[in-house]
């Protein structure tokens, strides 16, 4: 399985960008998978930039914070409608607008949470190493680093009633 590594930041406030910064939105249902293997966690995506739908199947083992063995595919609405069959009724769905943008050579996601998570902002960035620096773009306020948190963890945001702010 090929590694995921990102840096995750908890955002209080952000503000419009450069005029001239093109970003990429994308409207995203995150749903969480019944999964009997341990430190495995499995989940279904429908992802739409509003004409166009994706489908992705991801399995998601955790290496270290901030790191992951992460498997994904893009499958057929098809294979998504049986994945969903195997709704964790426990877990609700991650709503959330993702936008993504070019920054410093870098591509970052701003994922604005709604639903019971409303109000949440959470920025990420992947990287090939974790202890790389990175300059947060400076139209975005970071309340603090979340890398490695689980309590921000999408799987855990899917147990919560409302945003841990």
């Amino acid at each position: 399985m090929p590694l995921e590594i990102e840096r995750r930041f908890l955002v209080s406030k952000t503000r419009v960008g450069p005029q001239n910064l093109a970003v990429r939105t994308d409207f995203i249902v995150q749903t969480y998978l019944l999964n009997e293997t341990v430190d495995v966690t499995e989940r279904v995506r429908r992802s739409t930039d509003g004409y166009t739908n994706v489908y992705t199947h991801t399995l998601k083992v955790p290496v270290s914070p901030g790191v992951s063995d992460e498997t994904e595919l893009i499958i057929s609405p098809e294979e998504y409608g049986a994945l969903l069959k195997r709704a964790d009724p426990r877990l609700n769905d991650i709503h959330k607008t993702r936008y993504t943008f070019e920054w410093e050579g870098l591509t970052w996601e701003l994922d604005r949470f709604q639903g019971p998570l409303n109000g949440l902002w959470i920025l990420e960035i992947e990287l090939e190493d974790l202890h790389t620096h990175v300059g947060v773009p400076p139209f975005i306020t970071v309340a603090k680093e979340i890398t490695g948190d689980r309590l921000y963890s999408n799987r855990a945001l899917s147990e919560c009633q409302a945003p841990p702010l």
